[in-house]
């Protein structure tokens, strides 16, 4: 085997691990994320592996077998939320130099069964070795095996859900949410077959403007087409329902206690703002203003009816020309790295439970106006001095008061200067059958099926 379970996992495979996240490597968009401006020296060895390969993470120490220390240029707080996500997650140098990124080797709960599994379809089956015991001392996992499908829409996978092919459904079409609670609730009966569950979830969802050219890199325009915009009915009317709420403050949502959205001054309907703000922009009554080409991602009809209905309120209540193609997501997200479109349909779940997670999405400093190079996670490649000064002083503060107060500041910055539309936070409608034991979906959409067991038939 590559590594088996005598493989055991030392502070030198952790001090590998890093190393590789501090690598200028193909698909390596993650130090931006855990190591850049965060661990000392990180950024300096990223500068330094293209052209030295004995380089050292001078902020890394190994101090035994079972021991290392990692030396933080700002407070531990956020830093150790970013290591609960897989991106930091340790992995073994043994495997990796057998087969780089094609490595498929864990301690997790599962294993991936190569043979049987593609892009789409993973078959995982039970770590016989995995190290988790539950309160009785019992191994775990109780699953023996674990089916994962991958879809092409939300409605086919309602329909493998009817059909009895799958247990779990991430969302369900928001056009056939109220079919299915009214035909449940007509032919209720105990115990339930499965669970609708609605809760809200570390997710925003918005349109992202193109600023870089004409026409929207008029501030008073991208203004206007915000205020001329009814969330509310998005919320209500497109979506039955299923969100959060409409997004009429930030882009980052209503799931942090500590984090007052409600004291950033964002965007509702409001015609006489956004009609004043057309006149000024040049474009009274939306005249001379070019047909404007909305792209989203195809894969889910949610996309293309928001689209639609933003296309209507766009031209009735400012006489503006929306034209939206829907595109596979790959397709979609090249033409936005490349700035050919002026709207983009976007969204952003959280990478750790923070509301920087939200706002690194539009920091500035990584940018670079070359379209050849990719600008991850700031795609459109907004930029803002006092947006970035704000979000560094957040990122680096010494408490989560003082982290809050800054990231509020720079939010408002954000929202002021419009590069987006933020529309809705999220509130995804799940299905789960009710033989699943001990199942739960976090806000993050992490799934942890190590505690999961089956009801006895």
């Amino acid at each position: 085997e590559i590594a088996g379970s005598d493989t055991e996992i030392t502070a030198k495979d952790v001090k590998f691990t890093f190393e590789l996240l501090c690598s200028p490597r193909p698909g390596n968009v993650h130090f931006y994320t855990v190591c850049k401006d965060r661990v000392v020296g990180a950024d300096a060895f990223y500068k330094a592996t293209s052209a030295d390969k004995n380089a050292e993470l001078s902020g890394f120490r190994i101090i035994d077998e079972r021991t290392f220390s990692i030396r933080l240029l700002n407070s531990p707080n956020i830093f150790l939320q970013i290591l609960s996500n897989p991106v930091a997650a340790i992995i073994s140098q043994k495997a990796y130099e057998a087969r780089k990124e094609a490595s498929n080797v864990g301690a997790g709960p599962f294993i991936l069964d190569e043979q049987h599994s593609t892009k789409t379809h993973f078959a995982l089956y039970k770590n016989e070795n995995y190290y988790a015991k539950d309160k009785s001392g019992k191994a775990l996992p109780y699953l023996d095996s674990l089916i994962i499908d991958i879809v092409t829409s939300t409605e086919e996978a309602l329909e493998l859900f009817q059909n009895g092919a799958v247990d779990f459904i991430s969302s369900v079409p928001s056009n056939q949410l109220r079919q299915i609670v009214e035909d449940n609730i007509k032919s209720f009966k105990y115990p339930a077959e499965f669970i609708l569950e609605q809760r809200p979830e570390m997710i925003s969802y918005y349109y992202l403007f193109n600023t870089h050219c004409a026409p929207f890199n008029n501030l008073k325009l991208r203004q206007a087409v915000n205020y001329a915009i009814d969330r509310t009915k998005i919320v209500d009317r497109v979506l039955y329902g299923q969100a959060y709420g409409p997004a009429v403050y930030g882009v980052v949502p209503p799931t942090f206690d500590f984090y007052k959205i409600n004291t950033i001054k964002g965007y509702d309907l409001n015609l006489d703002k956004a009609k004043k703000l057309m006149k000024e922009a040049g474009y009274t009554d939306g005249a001379n203003l070019p047909e404007v080409r909305l792209i989203v991602n195809s894969g889910n009809s949610r996309n293309n009816t928001v689209a639609a209905e933003i296309q209507r309120q766009l031209k009735n209540n400012l006489n503006i020309n929306v034209t939206f193609e829907s595109l596979p997501n790959a397709e979609k997200y090249n033409l936005q790295l490349q700035g050919r479109g002026d709207l983009f349909r976007e969204g952003w779940v959280a990478d750790y439970p923070n509301p920087e997670s939200f706002l690194s999405v539009f920091y500035g400093e990584y940018v670079t106006r070359d379209t050849e190079h990719e600008s991850y996670p700031n795609t459109m490649r907004y930029q803002n001095k006092n947006f970035d000064k704000y979000y560094e002083m957040g990122r680096d503060a010494t408490s989560r008061e003082l982290a809050t107060g800054y990231f509020l500041k720079a939010e408002q910055i954000l929202i002021n200067d419009a590069p987006l539309i933020p529309l809705w936070y999220e509130s995804n409608c799940r299905l789960i059958k009710t033989r699943l034991k001990n199942f739960h979906a976090n806000p993050l959409r992490y799934l942890d099926f190590s505690g999961v067991d089956l009801a006895a038939n």
